[in-house]
């Protein structure tokens, strides 16, 4: 009887693995997905309705949750607590410490180019450097459902089958 127990253990601690790989390809789409909207509603607002960044940030705060959110609250907070640090080094304070955004380091480095860019007088330069950067997310987004679609089932599959064979060896 303790054998069938420890078995199933194993199969469900097994398929549990299979799932949570799983959902690190869901949570990154999501991600990017997030990034890409966060992204052009940032273009939006700049180019057309010229809003400071701060209230930008609370925007886009407000509308979004999760990782994209946190990314956006951590680079306000970082701009409100140190009043002589500028967007860019908010910006990039708030890349290095935010967690769960499932980027590749290409991608954050693009995030990165878009410092130097954001928070000055410039509209049409921003707005050109925002267009930039959710292009080529977006690229990176439908490699990452490429990706998703293919490897989530893989990843379940195997968590199954691999805890099923092993609680077959120790059985």
């Amino acid at each position: 009887m303790l054998k069938y127990i420890g078995a199933i253990t194993v199969v469900f601690c097994c398929a549990l693995m299979g799932i949570k790989a799983a959902g690190e390809y869901r949570a990154r789409t999501r991600c990017l997905r997030g990034l890409i909207g966060a992204l052009e509603l940032m273009r939006e607002e700049i180019s057309c309705m010229l809003t400071p960044m701060p209230e930008l940030l609370e925007i886009i705060c407000k509308q979004y949750t999760g990782p994209v959110a946190n990314l956006f609250k951590i680079c306000l907070e970082s701009m409100s607590k140190d009043y002589g640090k500028g967007f860019s080094e908010a910006w990039n304070t708030a890349l290095s410490l935010s967690q769960g955004l499932h980027l590749y380091t290409d991608e954050t480095e693009t995030l990165r180019a878009l410092a130097p860019h954001l928070g000055r007088y410039d509209g049409d330069g921003q707005a050109k450097a925002l267009s930039r950067a959710a292009c080529y997310l977006s690229t990176k987004l439908d490699t990452a459902e490429r990706e998703k679609s293919s490897n989530s089932r893989i990843c379940t599959a195997i968590g199954v089958g691999g805890g099923i064979m092993l609680a077959i060896i120790l059985i």
